[in-house]
């Protein structure tokens, strides 16, 4: 056992080891990229100096990421707007994609119609009270591609006026919650369908989740959506599919979920990576802690 230890206390001492400093920018870059916002934000940043510096370039900070896990205590909304503005602000304007959860804020989102024109990508999940500034939002990103609200208190109203802003739209997901919602009627439902049938021509993939849509409804949809290949309407009940309603999603769509097939760990459901890490640092260490 000492013999292997001798041996391998000299293997080491003769061996290069990888100097991270010497990498060339544009290979760091690269690595940074792979490390997401939030690690940048909260640990890469603080190495040295030079990785300061690099942690404030525009194209890192392209797609942003904020879920409760790791990062954020429970209720802590002020410190997650504040780190979801300063990701805003690093991104000069060229952030696309956006997927945050539970404690997303009216000031975050209203930050983001001010300063990001650029998203193709908006997901959230369990929001409240961010109806009047989606609006907002959406208004400021004509070119969104994805849109996804899932377990989110949103006025029908507000999804229908999201919807005919959102004419490029490809993938929209309304997930309802029955334990955090209250559920629209037969008739909003059908509302938000007809909405969707007549404004979302592009559209390719749909999701609604225990939605109280009709037979009128998904026949707006299947008339209105000729591109319509995925197509997800579990816990539908209102839902009477027979004849050619049924035979219509099985012969034009790849993919078709209908009845009461579980909905948990599906495709549908985005994989959020969690973290953990010292969650009691001050967040406007994030970009004033001096490093060596």
């Amino acid at each position: 056992m000492k013999a292997r230890r001798s041996t391998l206390l000299a293997e080491a001492k003769g061996r290069r080891w990888r100097n991270w400093f010497d990498f060339p920018e544009d290979v760091m870059l690269l690595i940074f990229m792979k490390l997401g916002p939030m690690e940048i934000l909260f640990r890469a940043q603080f190495v040295c100096s030079s990785w300061q510096k690099l942690a404030q370039e525009p194209k890192l900070y392209t797609c942003l990421v904020m879920t409760r896990c790791g990062y954020f205590k429970t209720d802590d909304y002020d410190r997650f707007t504040e780190v979801g503005k300063e990701v805003v602000a690093r991104s000069s304007g060229e952030l696309t994609e956006i997927y945050m959860e539970d404690l997303v804020t009216e000031e975050l989102l209203k930050y983001i119609a001010e300063k990001s024109n650029s998203l193709k990508s908006l997901r959230l999940k369990h929001c409240e009270d961010i109806d009047e500034v989606l609006e907002e939002v959406v208004k400021e990103n004509p070119m969104l591609e994805e849109l996804e609200f899932s377990g989110c208190e949103i006025g029908v109203e507000t999804i229908e006026k999201v919807v005919c802003s959102c004419s490029q739209l490809k993938s929209f997901l309304l997930n309802f919650d029955p334990t955090r919602q209250s559920e629209f009627s037969r008739n909003e439902s059908d509302n938000v369908a007809y909405a969707i049938g007549k404004n979302l021509p592009q559209l390719r993939r749909l999701h609604l989740y225990w939605n109280a849509l009709t037979d009128d409804g998904l026949r707006a949809i299947l008339d209105g959506c000729p591109n319509l290949k995925f197509l997800d309407i579990r816990y539908c009940e209102n839902l009477n599919l027979q004849g050619v309603l049924l035979q219509t999603c099985l012969d034009r769509m790849t993919y078709f979920w209908f009845g009461s097939d579980s909905i948990f760990g599906s495709e549908a459901e985005g994989d959020v990576e969690s973290y953990d890490f010292d969650t009691d640092i001050n967040v406007k260490d994030l970009w004033s802690r001096e490093t060596y």
